[in-house]
C-alpha cells in the first residue's frame, strides 16, 4: 500500500469553504494540487490564493487553449466525424452536434474504458508533465483532481497505484469507492450530463470492468507499468524516485 498521507485524490475544488481548504492544508499538510481540468473548466476557488498552497495546472505546461482535449478529440473522432460536428454546430444545432460527436467517438463504441484507452495512446505528454511535477520531492504530499475525480484523476492515481505494487483488487476497489464519495447529488449531475451526450447512465459512475480493462491493457500493450511509463518519458530510475517517496 501507498505510505500514508502522501497522494489524495477529489472532485473539484470550486465549491470548497474556507474551513475545507485550511483541512488540506492544517490536517492534511497538502503542499501542491494538481488540476487535470481543461482551462475551460477550471477556475481556481478565490480563496485557494490565500493559502500557502501551490496549485498546477495542464494549462501551465500546454500554452494552447484545451490542447490535451484537442489532442485526445483527433484520436476519438476521425475527419469526417469533426466537420459534422463544425457543421451541426454552424446550424446552431450545438447538442445534436455534441450527441452526434461522441455517438461515433470511442465513448460511444468502448465506454469509460475506451476514454482511458485515449488517455494511454494519445496523452502522453500530460502523463510525463503531472509525474513531473510528483518527482520533486518538495511537491509532496499532493493532491489531485478534475471535476468528477474518477476519470482523469482516477486513471493518474491508479498508474502511481500500479508503479507502487498496490494490488489490482485494491486499485479496482479505490476506483469503485469514487461512486459512494461523491454522494447522490454530484452522482445525479453527472448522470445527467452524460445523458445530455447521448450517453449511458453508467457514464457517470465507476464501473469496476473499466479500471479492470484498463490496467490489463497496460500490461497486455506493454507488459508492464515500468515500460509504459518509460515509453511517456519517465527512466527506470525516475520511476524507484517516486517509490521511494510513496511506499
Amino acid at each position: 500500500r501507498l505510505r500514508p498521507g502522501m497522494l489524495f485524490r477529489s472532485a473539484t475544488l470550486d465549491e470548497a469553504s474556507e474551513r475545507d481548504l485550511q483541512l488540506l492544508v492544517a490536517d492534511l499538510g497538502i503542499r501542491t494540487i494538481i488540476d487535470l481540468r481543461s482551462p475551460g473548466e477550471a477556475r481556481a476557488p478565490p480563496l485557494l490564493k490565500t493559502l500557502n498552497i501551490k496549485a498546477r495546472t495542464l494549462g501551465d505546461y500546454f500554452a494552447r487553449v484545451d490542447a490535451p482535449y484537442r489532442s485526445l478529440l483527433g484520436y476519438i473522432s476521425p475527419w469526417f466525424d469533426r466537420c459534422a460536428f463544425v457543421l451541426l454546430n454552424l446550424m446552431g444545432r450545438r447538442n445534436m452536434a455534441r450527441r452526434y460527436l461522441v455517438s461515433r467517438s470511442i465513448l460511444g463504441a468502448e465506454g469509460l474504458f475506451g476514454m482511458n484507452r485515449a488517455f494511454i495512446e494519445r496523452c502522453t505528454k500530460d502523463v510525463h508533465y503531472i509525474l513531473c511535477i510528483m518527482l520533486e520531492r518538495h511537491n509532496w504530499p499532493i493532491l489531485v483532481h478534475c471535476t468528477a475525480g474518477k476519470d482523469r484523476t482516477g486513471f493518474t492515481v491508479a498508474v502511481i497505484q500500479l508503479l507502487c505494487g498496490v494490488p489490482e483488487e485494491e486499485i479496482v476497489a479505490d476506483y469503485v469507492r469514487s461512486q459512494s464519495c461523491l454522494g447522490g447529488d454530484k452522482m445525479g449531475q453527472l448522470v445527467a450530463a452524460a445523458g445530455a451526450l447521448g450517453l449511458e447512465d453508467k457514464f457517470g459512475g465507476c464501473p469496476p470492468d473499466v479500471m479492470v480493462n484498463t490496467i490489463h491493457y497496460i500490461r497486455t500493450k506493454y507488459q508492464t507499468v515500468d515500460n509504459y511509463l518509460l515509453a511517456v518519458g519517465i527512466t527506470f530510475d525516475q520511476q524507484a524516485t517516486l517509490r521511494s517517496y510513496l511506499i
